[in-house]
């Protein structure tokens, strides 16, 4: 039976144009680090996080300017530590997406525990 314009498909066939292919390998990536256990995840992402600073330039110099700017009183070193922190973190949630998108309710119960 042909599907009419008004039947959702499964998957739209113009999502497998070359043009997507990245963002299904950001999905399938995503994918696979949701099977890593937490503690690996954290350290992948410690390390990726120290490459912050040369991968996104600008946005690190926005973030150590900030700290300068709210925390006066803070010396650089800690302001330092802060920020290095602050990227952990965030690279930490960017690679816990796939866990929070793809994995079922009860695997993330588990994770809560």
């Amino acid at each position: 039976m042909p599907l009419s314009a008004d039947t959702p498909s499964a998957l739209d066939r113009r999502l497998l144009a070359p043009r997507h292919w990245g963002s299904w390998l950001a999905l399938g990536l995503l994918w696979l680090l949701s099977f890593l256990p937490r503690r690996l995840l954290g350290l992948l992402a410690a390390g990726l996080a120290r490459l912050a600073p040369w991968l996104n330039r600008k946005r690190w110099h926005i973030a150590q300017t900030n700290l300068a700017l709210c925390y006066p009183g803070l010396d650089a070193a800690r302001r330092r530590t802060l920020l290095r922190r602050h990227f952990h973190v965030l690279v930490f949630c960017l690679l816990d997406l796939g866990t929070l998108w793809l994995r079922s309710s009860s695997r993330l119960a588990r994770l809560g525990r």
